[in-house]
């Protein structure tokens, strides 16, 4: 063992990677921390300091710290050169505090194996009788069966030492025979705690120690009866119903032989009060293998005679352990038994054998009952139980006494359903649910009516963040679906109590959902709004001012509840501000709103007329004082209308004109009710009040304004923001392109490195005009590209050579040499021999910027180039610079072309212009080309010939 004084060099290995690497990095960072505690309480780098540092620091540390592996590692390094008699002092508590973070860690090996280490080594310090060793090695001895592969296999590597503790199993199992009884029982009571162990050698030495024990030597030694049914039930439990809920599917078909034993032994009179642990061990491995496999291997058969084979019970232990199972299943095995079982139970009845008769219908509700189960776990809902629905449907309206059984099973399974569900999805689950309500027995709709109103007001309780004001709608849901279905005296009285305050919440949602309440109530509870008809009157005209927009439809018909629950003299009374709230509604935007009020007036007119009497002239003057009330009311608007606009503008005018230190202390109190009219149902304000947050953005600042906002309107300010960024990169885009043209074309001027955008054609054509300087055709690359610079002439005396590809797209060079820009910003291109120019003197001559394409003409003139007809013909298409030779038309009448003196000769051209190969302008490059061949053809028959 290392000496006390050589701690330092218990952790080279570690250290080793210290200097960088992905091996031991937290070790190394908690080492380093130890050595700083170390330093500033001037101690020693020896193996008992480094352990008081270390087990302080696992102790004080959060239970599922990512430092605690790093932390036990070394742990087990330093108790390594510990003192054991230190340890052995020390070692209970010690194993206490390892236990406990291993035990908050049971899913994280990084933690559990050094923590196996760790006890292993205080287990070999404790003396072999402490009661602590006890504890720690059964803890250390549950890891030998554990999942994850590597603590496992660290787990048995500790229990290397349990060899001792197999050799005094064997030793018992040879002496249990000669054992008093009394003694024989306390054995085997410390026996049976080894196969809850789950390690298989020592299940197998436990139980035959027990095995040998029972039998006993054949004088009376062998173990009492109240013993042996205290093992065998403990052994049903364990090692059987343990084994199949750890194996699984798998277990079969190795298991297969046990199962049918465990089913065989069912009927052992012997077994007694261990019957029990048999049907839960059996319902174990019903849960482990699913029901089709279970099933499979021990049919259910029932016998209505003496002497018959009858495994009936095994419904019995199928209820209740339903998983892996499928809904078709189901309908191939239990739907046929069902209904033989309602067959053969009639049968029975009709021989008047009423017993065996009860006998089967309690069986057939026991088939029934596992259905829950199947729906549950299985995974083919959708595909099976529609073809499962009629025959349930059938079976739920011919046998009443199958509904409550199912009320209580499936009302949970829909709730945590109708919780999980999104909104949207949820309104067939609360039909379900309402569906269920009814058939539910009233003691248990009373429960769950209960359970859900004391979560809603726990969750009023807790505040009003977005997420509790969701939940608090789906547990209004919940409410709502069951309403219909509760005492009308002992219930609704709480529902109300409890949606009474909900009717001025600000939340939309709450609102609304409030309403709905209400009008389920008051639509199958009569009796109850009657009852507190004046309360439920109050609390409607107080909740009129913060009435949402989208509640009205729902208010409406709650009012309509009111009125036809009114008597006539409170009618009357109420009747005025009652006419004033349904005509206005009748202007709301919202269509159902608008039709609810209508029905509402309506309902007020027939309620007034019948109040009038029973004399036609009564029914007449009430109907009369109804058309003016209407009259009156039509001519007005709503309060909130104008008074809101006018508080718009207000705010407007008061920012601008009120300094920033006087506006920014009342923005709290400001910002909220503003945004309130901030949506798509008052568009009339909308934009104003979005104008109004933008010009508070501007001035406060997005932070000061993000505060004040509340959390709901929160986008509204990111959607500004980034709406904000999103022009400025436009902005800053633009402008750069601006100067980057700007910056081209002062290159170009400049002869600059810069080249324009058709800079591969200029290239060819300056190689051309070079060759033509030095008096070859052809020879260049022009030539030698297919002849790309193939020259056109004219066969007339006054002819000249045109060169299709020189003349629209001059090189850089020559239009360098030629072009100049006056002060005015016009581009004039001086005349002279060998240009195409028809007078000496210096000519204007129009470019084009975006294809470079020079044109014959005044640059004054320039949007006037060409006839009227051309003009017209292109206006919104591109030509690509095109010349159709429409200036050498004739007058209207004449047929071919008018030669011009001084000019070229007639002709048109196309020039090669890569914009031409644009996707986009293929269309607009088919019409140029068929223009240009259908101006050839129509002067083919007079006049020259265009080229």
């Amino acid at each position: 063992m290392m000496a006390a004084g050589s701690g330092s060099s218990l952790f080279d290995d570690i250290t080793a990677h210290s200097g960088g690497g992905v091996k031991f990095v937290q070790e190394n960072a908690v080492l380093a921390a130890v050595n700083e505690t170390l330093a500033s309480q001037q101690l020693g780098p020896s193996p008992v300091a480094y352990m008081g540092v270390l087990m302080m620091s696992l102790e004080a540390a959060p239970a599922q710290s990512p430092a605690a592996g790093a932390i036990l590692t070394l742990l087990e390094r330093t108790l390594a050169a510990v003192p054991p008699a230190l340890l052995a002092s020390k070692g209970a508590r010690m194993g206490q505090i390892v236990v406990g973070v291993s035990n908050a860690n049971v899913d994280t090996p990084a933690v559990l194996r050094p923590a196996l280490l760790c006890v292993r080594r205080l287990l070999l310090a404790l003396p072999p009788r402490a009661p602590d060793a006890a504890k720690l090695w059964r803890w250390l001895l549950a890891f030998t069966a554990h999942s994850h592969p590597k603590v496992r296999q660290r787990g048995q590597a500790a229990c290397a030492e349990v060899q001792p503790v197999l050799h005094l199993l064997h030793f018992l199992h040879t002496a249990a025979r000669h054992l008093a009884a009394a003694d024989t029982a306390t054995l085997a009571a410390s026996v049976l705690a080894l196969p809850k162990l789950g390690h298989p050698l020592l299940s197998r030495s436990a139980v035959a120690l027990l095995k040998a024990a029972a039998e006993g030597d054949g004088d009376g030694r062998a173990l009492p009866p109240p013993v042996l049914a205290a093992v065998i039930d403990s052994l049903l439990h364990t090692a059987c119903g343990e084994l199949f809920a750890a194996a699984g599917p798998t277990s079969l078909p190795g298991c297969e032989s046990l199962l049918t034993g465990m089913r065989d032994l069912y009927d052992d009179q012997r077994l007694g009060e261990a019957r029990g642990s048999l049907m839960a061990s059996l319902g174990l491995a019903a849960r482990a293998v699913g029901p089709r496999a279970f099933v499979e291997r021990l049919p259910i058969k029932v016998s209505t005679s003496d002497g018959g084979e009858d495994s009936s019970w095994l419904l019995s232990v199928l209820r209740g352990h339903v998983a892996r199972a499928t809904l078709d299943f189901f309908a191939a095995y239990f739907v046929p038994l069902q209904a033989w079982l309602l067959e053969r139970a009639a049968a029975l009845g009709a021989d008047g054998r009423t017993v065996e008769q009860k006998n089967l219908h309690n069986l057939h509700e026991q088939v029934w009952a596992l259905l829950p189960g199947f729906c549950a776990s299985a995974d083919d809902v959708a595909s099976s139980f529609p073809a499962l629905a009629k025959t349930l449907g059938t079976v739920l309206n011919e046998r009443p006494e199958l509904r409550p059984p199912y009320a209580k099973n499936f009302l949970p399974l829909l709730f945590n359903l109708h919780q999980a569900e999104p909104a949207e999805k949820r309104e067939p689950i609360c039909e379900a649910i309402g569906a269920y309500a009814h058939a539910a027995p009233p003691a248990l709709l009373s429960d769950f009516f209960r359970d859900v109103l004391r979560k809603l007001l726990e969750t009023a309780a807790a505040g009003s963040a977005a997420d509790s004001l969701e939940q608090q709608g789906s547990l209004l849901d919940l409410l709502l679906a069951l309403a219909p279905a509760l005492s009308p005296t002992e219930h609704a009285p709480l529902l109300w109590r409890a949606v009474r305050p909900l009717l001025s919440h600000n939340s939309p949602l709450l609102q609304k959902k409030a309403y709905k309440a209400l009008g389920t109530l008051a639509e199958h509870h009569p009796s109850f709004l009657t009852e507190r008809l004046a309360d439920v009157t109050a609390a409607f005209d107080e909740a009129l001012p913060t009435c949402h927009t989208a509640c009205k439809r729902r208010r409406l018909v709650c009012l309509q509840a009111l009125v036809s629950r009114l008597s006539a003299e409170q009618l009357r009374s109420a009747m005025p501000a009652m006419l004033g709230e349904v005509v206005l509604a009748t202007k709301e935007s919202n269509v159902k709103s608008r039709a609810a009020a209508f029905d509402a007036l309506l309902l007020v007119a027939e309620r007034a007329e019948a109040a009038g009497g029973p004399s036609d002239a009564g029914r007449e003057e009430a109907l009369q004082g109804v058309v003016v009330a209407v009259c009156a009311g039509l001519a007005g608007k709503t309060p909130h209308m104008e008074v809101v606009r006018a508080a718009v503008v207000l705010v407007k005018v008061q920012l601008s004109a009120l300094p920033r230190e006087a506006v920014q202390p009342l923005l709290p109190r400001l910002v909220p009710p503003l945004l309130g009219w901030c949506s798509n149902k008052h568009a009339h304000l909308k934009y104003q009040v979005r104008y109004l947050m933008e010009r508070l953005v501007k001035r406060f600042g997005l932070e000061v304004m993000t505060e004040v906002t509340p959390e709901e309107h929160q986008r509204l300010l990111t959607h500004m923001r980034k709406q904000k960024e999103r022009a400025r990169r436009h902005t800053d885009a633009r402008l750069a392109a601006k100067a980057e043209r700007e910056a081209a074309e002062a290159a170009d001027l400049d002869g600059g490195g810069a080249r324009s955008r058709h800079a591969e054609y200029e290239a060819l054509l300056e190689d051309g005009d070079q060759e033509e300087e030095e008096g070859g055709h052809g020879h260049g690359r022009g030539a030698a590209a297919g002849g790309l610079r193939e020259t056109f002439a004219d066969q007339s005396e006054s002819a000249a050579s045109v060169d299709l590809l020189t003349a629209p797209l001059a090189g850089a060079a020559e239009r360098k040499r030629k072009r100049r820009r006056e002060p005015d910003g016009k581009i004039r291109v001086a005349g002279g021999g060998g240009t195409p120019v028809g007078a000496a003197e210096e000519d204007e001559m129009e470019v084009d910027p975006e294809d470079e394409i020079v044109r014959l003409g005044k640059v004054a003139k320039r949007k006037q180039t060409g006839s009227r007809k051309q003009r017209g013909a292109g206006k919104g298409r591109a030509t690509f610079g095109a010349n159709f030779g429409d200036q050498y038309a004739g007058r209207k009448g004449a047929k071919g072309d008018v030669t011009k003196p001084g000019a070229l000769q007639p002709h048109a051209y196309l020039p090669l212009n890569p914009r031409m190969l644009g996707r986009k302008n293929k269309r607009a490059s088919a019409e140029t080309a068929a223009r240009l061949v259908a101006g050839g053809r129509r002067n083919k028959g007079g006049g020259k010939k265009r080229g």
